[in-house]
């Protein structure tokens, strides 16, 4: 159940190096092994602030979340993720939760800054109430992104 007292994350990719079943398949591959996976977003990051109140929140134990979202087709696909971590940069020693590929395609050098991620479900159209209205919050995302980006904003749910 998503908090609607806590911000969470919504993040639209779309990959040129793989395809986004490849992607998260990668992503979940890792996930699976480890419990844990480090997934980066390319280009401009996150601001210092929401990284904080981000962080701060899962310190707490609250759920926050991360809503990765591709369109494919004429259809928008939506996973969310429990959110552990969120940092400019991944420790050391957890370069293992990083997918391959992001060496393999020389993308890591792009990454502005890295969520680590307990979970990653695709979710229905249909699985995103909003808490004080009775309409779904998925029906936004599958008809009209600008609400929610560029490519990465926060909302509050």
């Amino acid at each position: 159940m998503v908090d609607p007292d806590r911000i969470h994350v919504v993040m639209r990719f779309a990959d040129g190096f793989l395809s986004a079943e490849d992607t998260i398949a990668r992503h979940r591959e890792v996930l699976e092994k480890h419990d844990a996976v480090w997934i980066g977003k390319l280009g401009k990051r996150l601001g210092e602030k929401w990284i904080k109140i981000a962080n701060e929140q899962v310190s707490e134990g609250s759920t926050t979340y991360l809503f990765l979202v591709q369109k494919e087709g004429t259809e928008y696909v939506a996973h969310r993720c429990r959110v552990l971590q969120m940092s400019t940069s991944v420790p050391p020693d957890e370069e293992n939760l990083i997918p391959k590929y992001y060496e393999e395609n020389g993308i890591r050098r792009q990454v502005s800054f890295w969520i680590k991620l307990g979970s990653l479900t695709k979710v229905k159209k249909g699985g995103f109430p909003t808490a004080n209205s009775a309409t779904d919050l998925s029906d936004a995302f599958f008809r009209s992104f600008d609400i929610c980006f560029p490519p990465l904003s926060l909302l509050g749910l």
